[in-house]
């Protein structure tokens, strides 16, 4: 396993796919300066700024940029006609699957890393009164903690839609009208519960209603969603050796 991850390690640094995810980073921060500067009187919090950057990020790009990526990185063995080769050593395709999904967990932690810093730089430049080094670090965290929540949400779409060739890219037009239309319930009883709002209890109590045991039930739907992933793992991919 350690070697299937070190052999996606090196595939992943030639994929043109990952600069999506980078792009999506800087997309966002221009969305979310501008939305502060419209919203503030001049003084940009770095506390209102990350807020709104993860609400942004969780909306508009990440559920699209995990599933699109994901997706990729596993369709890419049909399209380029690589599976055959790699069972033949022999490498179990399950196996596979899962370094893959491994992969696919550290760029979303690698992503979260970025934007933080990004959002560091850009409110160090505008001042923002309240950058402190303790807030920046506890910021690290929670951008940790979002994007492994995000991917663990999409991760179902994104194993479900990867089972066939080509069919990856309407998991993530699924993903990104999840993200989307998760704006509906960001503020209702569902929120605990939706692939990528349900992060929000985590991260910051100002994105969503704060509801009686909402971390508890945020918590479980963490859990439903990494078991759901990992049923559809043994039903699809586990039973293909």
């Amino acid at each position: 396993m350690i070697l299937l991850i070190k052999a996606e390690l090196k595939k992943i640094k030639r994929m043109r796919i990952t600069y999506v995810g980078y792009i999506s980073i800087l997309l966002s921060a221009v969305i979310t300066s501008i939305q502060t500067f419209t919203m503030s009187d001049g003084t940009v919090t770095f506390a209102d700024f990350t807020d709104m950057y993860l609400y942004n990020n969780a909306l508009l790009f990440y559920p699209f940029t995990i599933a699109l990526i994901g997706g990729y990185i596993i369709n890419r063995e049909y399209v380029l006609d690589s599976l055959k080769n790699l069972l033949v050593i022999p490498v179990r395709w399950c196996d596979i699957v899962k370094a893959k999904v491994f992969i696919l967990i550290l760029l979303a932690v690698n992503f979260s890393l970025v934007s933080a810093i990004l959002s560091g730089i850009i409110c160090l430049v505008l001042k923002s009164p309240d950058l402190t080094i303790f807030l920046f670090f506890r910021t690290i965290f929670c951008f940790l903690i979002f994007g492994i929540s995000i991917c663990v949400g999409i991760l179902p779409i994104v194993l479900w839609f990867s089972k066939v060739r080509g069919k990856y890219i309407w998991g993530s037009i699924l993903a990104a009208l999840l993200g989307v239309t998760s704006v509906f319930v960001v503020n209702g009883k569902l929120v605990n519960w939706h692939p990528v709002t349900y992060c929000f209890t985590f991260v910051s109590s100002r994105l969503t209603v704060t509801a009686k045991y909402g971390i508890i039930m945020s918590c479980m739907a963490f859990i439903i969603y990494a078991l759901l992933s990992f049923l559809i793992y043994l039903l699809i991919y586990k039973r293909r050796k």
